[in-house]
């Protein structure tokens, strides 16, 4: 017998692939589908509400570098805040309880830190808050309701969100960009990206399972497989033929 090399080369990948490419076509387009399907027909519609904000200093007509890098650092520190129990529960949630209860929006803790998240703008003083939910009224109240936290109100009350940074802070004031509106349509499902997941997953699966099965089939299908395994010199192959059944009940070959 020959010694085997274990090295794949790409020449190999592709005698293996080739022949079974169909399998590899088919689980890669019936996966797409299915994942398209899904995301199509199960997944809930979604409506975002968007603010921005910029932060700035107190008294202070010009920002150096300096200021914008503190500014970075703040709103790192300030997205800890937002996201605290203390600040969703005892402030954002019992002020929207409280106002839109007559309305039927109710919301707590976890429903609203699963809801909005901070995006910041680079390694400036500008960053956004987004709030997704299942109803556009609903993503829209909580943008307000955050807004109302985080800024000055009009009659120059200090914003709410200060009663929960350190005392460093206190001179930061964070000022409304884009205040948030109701959104005017809902969001993308996502099901061109889920049906490209969905045939990209399919397509390494059935590739896999394939290279799998071939490296463990030790049957010999064919004469370039037993002058790649043997050593002997090949006098001839006998073709196979199936049985089949004759006209007068008797078998021939």
């Amino acid at each position: 017998m020959k010694k085997q090399n274990d090295e794949i080369t790409v020449k190999d990948l592709v005698s293996i692939f080739i022949p079974k490419l169909w399998i590899i076509v088919v689980s890669a387009v019936v996966l797409g589908v299915l994942f398209g399907g899904y995301a199509l027909v199960f997944k809930k519609d979604t409506y975002t509400s968007r603010a921005t904000f910029m932060l700035s200093r107190d008294n202070s007509s010009t920002i150096s570098s300096s200021d914008i890098e503190l500014s970075y650092r703040v709103i790192e520190n300030l997205e800890i805040v937002l996201f605290s129990r203390d600040f969703l529960d005892s402030a954002v949630a019992e002020d929207i309880n409280t106002r839109y209860e007559k309305d039927g929006i109710r919301t707590g803790f976890e429903e609203l830190k699963r809801v909005f998240k901070v995006v910041k703008s680079g390694e400036t003083s500008v960053f956004s808050i987004e709030v997704t939910t299942t109803s556009a009224v609903k993503s829209h109240i909580i943008a307000k309701s955050l807004v109302s936290h985080l800024v000055t109100a009009e009659d120059g009350t200090p914003a709410p969100i200060k009663d929960f940074l350190p005392n460093a802070y206190s001179k930061i004031n964070i000022k409304t960009i884009e205040s948030p509106l109701p959104a005017s349509a809902k969001n993308d499902k996502g099901v061109v990206t889920s049906a490209v997941i969905g045939a990209l997953l399919g397509a390494v699966v059935s590739m896999v399972v394939i290279f799998i099965v071939n490296r463990f089939d030790i049957v010999v299908h064919d004469r370039k497989k037993l002058e790649e395994y043997f050593d002997f010199p090949i006098l001839g192959v006998i073709p196979r033929h199936d049985v089949s059944i004759s006209e007068n009940g008797g078998k021939s070959a």
